[in-house]
């Protein structure tokens, strides 16, 4: 047990430790891509809210959206479908 916790000690002490300006620019980076995630996502959220609601309303207005968003998914389904593979993904 003893050879383990020295074995982890010397392993950390090889580690390079960013310095406390490095951790501080990464720390705000993630925490700018996790907002933005979140207010997309968000964004996402309330459209397909929306959307549904607008269906149990209006037949009419849920088809219009429901198309083109159809056919965007439809698309993108095919392309990746039959796009062709990269070296690194063989």
């Amino acid at each position: 047990m003893v050879t383990y916790f020295r074995g982890v000690l010397t392993e950390v002490q090889k580690v390079t430790w960013p310095t406390r300006e490095e951790a501080r620019r990464l720390t705000l980076i993630v925490l700018a891509v996790s907002i933005m995630a979140s207010l997309f996502l968000g964004g996402i959220d309330l459209f397909y809210g929306w959307w549904f609601q607008q269906g149990f309303d209006s037949t009419e207005t849920f088809l219009v959206i429901a198309l083109p968003v159809a056919l965007i998914a439809g698309a993108a389904a095919w392309y990746f479908v039959l796009r062709e593979p990269t070296n690194t993904e063989r």
